[in-house]
C-alpha cells in the first residue's frame, strides 16, 4: 500500500497498510501529511506493538492473523494455531488454515496429528509417520540396559539427538559446583543451582 499527498508516493513500512475511504480506489490513500502516518492499518499476517517501538512483525511460526485491523484496536497480537500438535509453515500467516502440518514432536496422518511417544521426538516440523520419531527428546537419554526412554537424573541435562548417536544413552553432568532443581534438564543453562 502506497500514501499519496500530490502525487508522491509513499510506502507504508512492512506490515502496515491504509485504510481507504469510501470514495477512494487501489492501493492509493490520499494523505494530508508528506510521510507514511496515513498507513493506520496492520495488515493481516502481523501483528503491531504499540508499547514502545511500534513496530510491526510478522506472526511467528505457529502462529496467524487473519483480519487487518486499525493500528488503535486494541488486538493486534497473533493467535496460536489451535490443535494441539499443528503448526504453520512459515512467518506472516493469515488464518487457522495455514495451521496444517505437525510441529516438532508430532507428526501428522491424513488430518490427524500424533504425539511422539515421551522421551522421542522428531527432527523437526512436517513429520508424517511414527518412524519420524527418531529422535531422543532434550531432558531424556535411552537406558541401555531396557531400551525405554528416560528423564535425565537431577545434575544432568541432554539436548536432542538421534535415537543412533553414541550419546543417545546417556545424559551430560553439569559444570562442577552446579546441578540442576530436578530432573529431565534438557540444556545446560538449567545447571544454575550451587550443588
Amino acid at each position: 500500500d502506497y500514501a499519496s499527498v500530490s502525487g508522491d508516493y509513499t510506502a507504508c513500512p512492512v506490515g502496515l497498510i491504509t485504510e481507504l475511504n469510501s470514495d477512494e480506489t487501489g492501493f492509493v490513500r490520499e494523505c494530508t501529511t508528506n510521510d507514511a502516518s496515513c498507513c493506520d492499518m496492520v495488515a493481516a499476517g502481523y501483528s503491531y506493538d504499540s508499547t514502545g517501538t511500534t513496530a510491526t512483525t510478522a506472526c511467528l511460526v505457529g502462529t496467524y492473523r487473519e483480519n487487518d485491523v486499525r493500528i488503535d484496536d486494541t488486538d493486534k497480537t497473533c493467535t496460536p494455531c489451535s490443535t494441539v500438535g499443528s503448526t504453520t509453515n512459515d512467518e506472516g500467516m493469515t488464518s487457522e488454515g495455514d495451521c496444517n502440518i505437525a510441529r516438532k514432536g508430532y507428526y501428522k496422518i491424513g488430518d490427524t496429528y500424533h504425539a511422539c511417544s515421551p522421551g522421542k521426538t522428531t527432527y523437526g516440523d512436517k513429520k508424517t509417520s511414527v518412524e519420524d520419531c527418531d529422535h531422543v527428546e532434550a531432558g531424556y537419554y535411552i537406558d541401555s540396559v531396557n531400551g525405554s526412554y528416560q528423564e535425565c537424573a537431577k545434575g544432568t541435562y541432554s539436548l536432542d539427538r538421534r535415537n543412533s548417536d553414541a550419546s543417545a544413552n546417556q545424559c551430560s553432568s553439569c559444570p562442577t559446583g552446579t546441578t540442576t532443581t530436578g530432573i529431565g534438564a534438557d540444556y545446560v543453562s538449567l545447571c544454575n543451582r550451587a550443588d
